[in-house]
C-alpha cells in the first residue's frame, strides 16, 4: 500500500497541475517524491519488462523458424546469425529483470540490448538488394517500436536508444546500394517519422503513468486525512463534555464487547459503580475523582472505564475473577465518602453477573 503521510496536499497538488498542461514539461518529480516513485514501481516494471521481453523473444524464433521453412530465398546466414546472437542476447537482457537493480542498471540494459539487436539484425539483412534494405529499415522501424511503446522504458534511455537505431539506420539507407536516391529518401523520411512519432507516444505514455501514480499517491493521502478525521470524531462522540470520561454509549459498547468475550470465555464479569453525592461542581469534586480513580483501575489489565454512566455514577469494569480478585482490592482503594460505598471490610457494593 501507498504511505502518503510524507507527502503534503500541495506538493502533490503541483505536480498533478505541472503535468497536467498541455505542453511538455520535464518528466522527473522532486527528488523525495522521484525516489518514492521508483520504490514503489520498480518490482512491478520489472515484471512486466521481462514477460514482454520473454514474449518479444519467443516471437522473433518462431519468425525466423517461419522464414527458414516458408521462404525459399531465405539465406541460412541470417538465420544462424540471429539466432545465435540475438536469441541468447536478448535472454541474457530478459534474465536481468528478474533481479533487483537499480533503475540504470534495468533501463539502460533494455536501451542497450534493443540497439545491439538492430545493428545485428540490419547486418544480418545486408543491403545487397533493394529488398533486403527494405527490410532492414523495417527492423529499425520495428525496433524503434518495441523500445518506446512495448517496452516502455523511462525517457531518457529511451531516447538514446531510440536515437541511436535512428542513426544508424539513416546510416545504413545512405550506404545502401540497392536503393535508387529517391528511394533513399523516402525511406529516410519514414524512419524520421516513425521516429518523431514513438518518441512522442513514450512521452505520452510514461506522463500518464507518472500522472497515474500522483493521482493514487493524493487517493491515499485523502484516505489517511479522513481516517484520522473520523477517529477523532468517534472519540469526541464517546466522551462526557462533564467529566472527560467515556460517555453512555461507549459505556454499552464495551460492556457488550467484555460480555461477549466473557461468554466465550466461560468467565464472570465484574462491574463496580460509584455514586457520587452532594457536589456543587464538576471541576471541584467529578474531575478530582475522576483522576484518582484511573491509576486505581490501570493496575487491573482487563479493566475497562472509568466511564461516566448517567449523573454523578461511575462505573469499573473487569472481566474474569481469580483467586485474588484485583477488582476487590481496587473496589477497597477507591475514594469513598459515604458509609455504604465500600466498606474496609470488603464489604462490597459490586454485582458479578455471569455470562
Amino acid at each position: 500500500m501507498l504511505n502518503a503521510s510524507a507527502y503534503s496536499q500541495e506538493l502533490l497538488g503541483s505536480e498533478l497541475e505541472r503535468l497536467r498542461r498541455t505542453h511538455f514539461v520535464r518528466l522527473i518529480f522532486p527528488t523525495a517524491l522521484e525516489d518514492r516513485f521508483e520504490r514503489d514501481t520498480a518490482k512491478g516494471r520489472s515484471d512486466r519488462l521481462w514477460l514482454e521481453g520473454l514474449l518479444a523473444i519467443l516471437a522473433l524464433n518462431v519468425c525466423l523458424l517461419m522464414d527458414l521453412i516458408f521462404v525459399r530465398d531465405v539465406q541460412l546466414q541470417s538465420v544462424v546469425v540471429r539466432t545465435l546472437l540475438v536469441t541468447p542476447l536478448a535472454l541474457f537482457v530478459n534474465s536481468l529483470m528478474r533481479r533487483d537493480l537499480e533503475q540504470w542498471v534495468r533501463e539502460g540494459s533494455v536501451a542497450i540490448g534493443a540497439t545491439l539487436i538492430c545493428l545485428i539484425n540490419m547486418h544480418a539483412e545486408g543491403n545487397a538488394t533493394a529488398a533486403a534494405s527494405t527490410y532492414a529499415l523495417m527492423c529499425v522501424l520495428i525496433m524503434v517500436l518495441f523500445t518506446g511503446v512495448v517496452m516502455r522504458i523511462r525517457l531518457p534511455y529511451a531516447v538514446a536508444a531510440i536515437l541511436a537505431m535512428t542513426l544508424a539506420g539513416l546510416t545504413f539507407l545512405i550506404r545502401a546500394g540497392g536503393l535508387q536516391s529517391s528511394e533513399k529518401i523516402v525511406g529516410a523520411s519514414l524512419l524520421l517519422i516513425g521516429t518523431v512519432i514513438t518518441l512522442t507516444a513514450t512521452y505520452s505514455l510514461e506522463r500518464e503513468e507518472r500522472l497515474a501514480y500522483l493521482f493514487s499517491l493524493r487517493s491515499a493521502a485523502q484516505t489517511e486525512e479522513l481516517a484520522a478525521a473520523n477517529a477523532e470524531l468517534l472519540q469526541l462522540s464517546n466522551l462526557d463534555k462533564l467529566t472527560g470520561l467515556l460517555n453512555r454509549r461507549a459505556f454499552d459498547e464495551r460492556f457488550e464487547a467484555l460480555w461477549l468475550e466473557g461468554e466465550r470465555l466461560q468467565q464472570p464479569l465484574s462491574v463496580i459503580m460509584i455514586d457520587v453525592d452532594h457536589f456543587q461542581s464538576p471541576q471541584r469534586c467529578l474531575r478530582p475523582r475522576v483522576r484518582r480513580h484511573r491509576p486505581a483501575a490501570r493496575r487491573c489489565p482487563s479493566a475497562a472505564g472509568p466511564p461516566r454512566s448517567s449523573g454523578p455514577d461511575r462505573t469499573l469494569r473487569w472481566r474474569g475473577v481469580h483467586r485474588s480478585p484485583p477488582q476487590y482490592r481496587i473496589a477497597d482503594r477507591a475514594p469513598r465518602r459515604r458509609a455504604d460505598t465500600v466498606s474496609g471490610r470488603r464489604r462490597r457494593h459490586t454485582r458479578l453477573r455471569t455470562p
